[in-house]
């Protein structure tokens, strides 16, 4: 029997760069493979989030055409039962915000205005059939605030 060169193990195994090289090639591909996979399931879940933001967008913007229109009705006519019409926006509303959560500060204050006098509507019962000359300039400054919150949604819609 021919005795085993030096620079052989009993196992078969070569010593050296070539023993390595399959771990290192092995390693690259974990690796990379990883970082693909991130990538794939980062780019999935900010397409879901933009699908969610741009249907609550545009829920919230024909809500808000549709109060705004009820309001403007209400306003010229002076008619606190009109109002009633209005009520019942703000849980919808609030599910809506809760998928805009990432707008930048100035739109977010603006559609929380709206949130605000959303439920200030909602706890009012305008008994009086006639609305006060200042509940009217209220509701025009209403009526403001809510198209200034359709320019911020608009973007986000489509």
């Amino acid at each position: 029997m021919i005795p085993a060169a030096p620079d052989e193990k009993l196992s078969g195994v070569k010593s050296g760069a070539a023993s390595i090289t399959p771990a290192i090639f092995g390693l690259i591909g974990v690796i990379v493979g990883s970082l693909i996979t991130a990538g794939a399931e980062w780019w999935r879940e900010r397409a879901r989030l933009g699908r969610g933001r741009r249907l609550a967008a545009r829920r919230m913007i024909a809500q808000l055409r549709g109060a705004r229109t009820r309001l403007e009705e209400a306003t010229k006519a002076a008619d606190g039962a009109a109002l009633l019409q209005v009520r019942g926006l703000s849980a919808v509303w609030a599910d809506g915000m809760a998928d805009l959560i990432d707008l930048p500060h100035g739109d977010w204050e603006i559609l929380d205005k709206c949130s605000v006098l959303f439920e200030s509507l909602e706890g009012k019962t305008f008994r009086d059939t006639t609305l006060s000359d200042r509940t009217v300039r209220a509701l025009g400054q209403f009526e403001h605030d809510m198209t200034a919150a359709i320019a911020v949604l608009e973007p986000h819609a489509r």
